[in-house]
């Protein structure tokens, strides 16, 4: 049988990843905002990836200039 605590450090762990895995759902959410993300025109991989860079530092300057 499992100590009692067992179950809530297992919880605790669960609550952890899925706060993790939610604020990722979120940044791809807020990406396919962006026409250029979601539709890929770029020919090179390097092109879409340089775009995709722009797009998550946009994203992150409105999230600091929200908090300030």
């Amino acid at each position: 049988m499992a100590a009692p605590g067992a179950f809530m450090g297992a919880r605790l762990l669960m609550d952890r990843a899925y706060e993790g895995r939610n604020m990722v759902e979120r940044v791809f959410n807020r990406m396919k905002h962006h026409r250029k993300a979601a539709t890929r025109y770029d020919r090179l991989d390097a092109t879409f990836l340089a775009n995709l860079q722009l797009i998550l530092i946009t994203i992150q300057l409105k999230n600091t200039s929200k908090t300030n």
